[in-house]
């Protein structure tokens, strides 16, 4: 699948073209793996050869070889995020749900994540969980 933005929309790739990370992503972080997966080794990529066939693996030759070590750079902070580098972060627990409820607006939009995220609500306090449904009305 590709898209030309993050959520979307999406369509089809061929296997041919399905970009390097994303092969080498290993099989224990597949939510539902397929059951082909079955026996390879977690913290592997997948074995797309053996799935794919040696056509496609002498065309993608060298997907499974690379540093390991070599990472791209991390993402920069986002700018409200920048003055919290290191340890100068807030450690109180209602000064790091005021910074996120009033500057962090994502939404999950899994059944699991959306669970997760509820679950946080119930435990924060009163007065952040005003703020987070303020932010929610925002949105709309």
């Amino acid at each position: 699948m590709q898209a030309s933005w993050y959520n979307g929309p999406w369509d089809l790739v061929e296997r041919d073209y399905v970009p390097l990370y994303v092969l080498r992503v290993p099989v224990r972080y597949y939510r539902r793996p397929p059951p082909y997966f079955r026996g390879w080794h977690a913290d592997a990529p997948p074995r797309w050869g053996d799935h794919w066939g040696r056509d496609w693996e002498q065309r993608r030759s060298g997907w499974d070889q690379w540093d390991r070590r070599s990472a791209p750079r991390a993402a920069p902070l986002p700018s409200y995020q920048r003055k919290y580098s290191g340890d100068r972060y807030p450690r109180e627990p209602e000064k790091q749900h005021s910074i996120r409820s009033d500057k962090y607006r994502y939404q999950p939009r899994e059944p699991v994540t959306q669970q997760h995220y509820q679950d946080q609500r119930r435990q924060t306090g009163p007065q952040d969980k005003g703020r987070e449904d303020k932010g929610q009305k925002d949105k709309r």
